[in-house]
């Protein structure tokens, strides 16, 4: 395994995906779980630590902040025309 400066770790094809897939599910789970349930809604809690690691896991959906605004303004305008995730 080596480093490359300008293409980071070099992990070879099928662990680089393995490492591919595993960051997208870890993301999904910090965006599902810490930005929606956590965050927004203020559906649970969790140990201080786990919501700071589920919130840095969701940071490739956009910040903290932007993606509860965002969906904030979705709950309070859904099914109208000027919610985006409504047909």
């Amino acid at each position: 395994m080596t480093f490359d400066l300008v293409h980071g770790l070099n992990l070879g094809g099928e662990l680089q995906l393995v490492f591919t897939v595993l960051l997208i599910e870890l993301s999904g789970l910090g965006v599902v779980l810490g930005y929606h349930r956590v965050l927004t809604h203020r559906a649970c809690t969790l140990h201080p630590l786990v919501e700071k690691a589920l919130i840095t896991l969701g940071c490739p959906a956009g910040t903290p902040v932007q993606w509860i605004g965002n969906h904030r303004f979705h709950h309070k305008v859904s099914d109208t025309e000027d919610d985006a995730h409504s047909p």
